[in-house]
C-alpha cells in the first residue's frame, strides 16, 4: 500500500534536487503546528492554526505563522475557503550578530476538490496568495513592503492502512509546487516545491496527529542560491462541532 506512494514521490525528490546545480544550502527543520477547527454549520467551519518552523543549528533562526480561515462546502466534493496569515521570520544579521524579524501579511483564497479512487482518497487544492512582505536591506528590515502574488497547487493521495474501534491510521503522499508573480520577483518565479509523506492517526474525541517527513525545496530571490530543507513535522489538530454542542 505504501510502495506506490514512495515510487511516486521519490523521482520528484531527485528531480527537484538536481535542479539546484549551482549552490545548494542544506538545512534541517523541525516543523510543528496546532490547529483548532470549529464547525459552525453543516457546510462551514472556522480554522485557527499556529506553526513554528525551527531551523536546527541556525543560531535561533525560525518562522512563526498565525493563520485564520473560513471554509465552506459547495458539495461533498468541492470546498472553497479564504483566510489571513501573519508570518514572522526571525533572521540573524551576520555582521551585527543580532536577530531581526521580517513580517508578512498574507490574505489568501483556495478551492479544494476531493475524490475517491478505489480505497484511495485524492485531493487537489489551488491556492492564491496576496503577499505583503517587509523589505530587507543589508540584513535589516525597512518600513516598506513588497507586494507579490503566489499560486500554489497541492495534490495528495491518502489511504487507510490500519484501524481499530477508536483509532484509524492512514498514510498520505503529497506534492505542492509554488509559482511567484510580481515586479520584485527576479530569480524565483518557481519559488518552492514541497514533497511529503505523512502518517496520520485519527484519535477519539475529534483529535488527529500527523507525523511527516517533508523534502522542502526553496529558491530564494537570489541568483544561483537554492535551499534544500529536510523537515520533520508534527501536527496536532482538534475539531469542535458547535451544532452538537448545542
Amino acid at each position: 500500500m505504501i510502495k506506490p506512494i514512495i515510487i511516486f514521490l521519490l523521482p520528484i525528490i531527485i528531480i527537484s534536487t538536481l535542479i539546484a546545480q549551482k549552490q545548494i544550502r542544506h538545512e534541517q527543520v523541525i516543523w510543528n503546528s496546532l490547529t483548532e477547527t470549529i464547525s459552525v454549520t453543516k457546510r462551514s467551519s472556522l480554522n485557527f492554526q499556529t506553526q513554528n518552523r525551527y531551523f536546527i543549528n541556525q543560531n535561533g533562526k525560525q518562522q512563526n505563522l498565525f493563520i485564520a480561515k473560513y471554509k465552506t462546502k459547495i458539495n461533498s466534493n468541492i470546498q472553497f475557503g479564504e483566510g489571513l496569515l501573519l508570518f514572522d521570520f526571525r533572521r540573524i544579521n551576520s555582521a551585527k550578530n543580532k536577530y531581526y524579524n521580517q513580517f508578512e501579511l498574507r490574505p489568501f483564497q483556495y478551492i479544494v476538490l476531493k475524490n475517491k479512487f478505489g480505497k484511495n482518497s485524492l485531493l487537489s487544492q489551488l491556492k492564491i496568495e496576496q503577499r505583503f512582505q517587509q523589505k530587507v536591506m543589508n540584513e535589516t528590515t525597512t518600513s516598506n513592503y513588497n507586494f507579490t502574488l503566489r499560486l500554489r497547487y497541492l495534490w495528495s493521495i491518502q489511504r487507510i492502512i490500519a484501524h481499530s474501534k477508536t483509532i484509524t491510521f492512514s498514510v498520505k503522499g503529497s506534492i505542492e509546487p509554488f509559482i511567484n508573480f510580481g515586479k520584485s520577483i527576479i530569480y524565483n518565479t518557481f519559488d518552492q516545491n514541497r514533497t511529503a509523506i505523512t502518517l496520520i492517526a485519527n484519535l477519539p474525541k475529534n483529535w488527529t496527529m500527523n507525523f511527516a517527513f517533508m523534502h522542502w525545496y526553496v529558491h530564494p530571490n537570489i541568483a544561483n542560491l537554492y535551499l534544500e530543507r529536510n523537515s520533520y513535522c508534527i501536527s496536532i489538530s482538534h475539531q469542535i462541532n458547535v451544532l452538537k454542542a448545542k
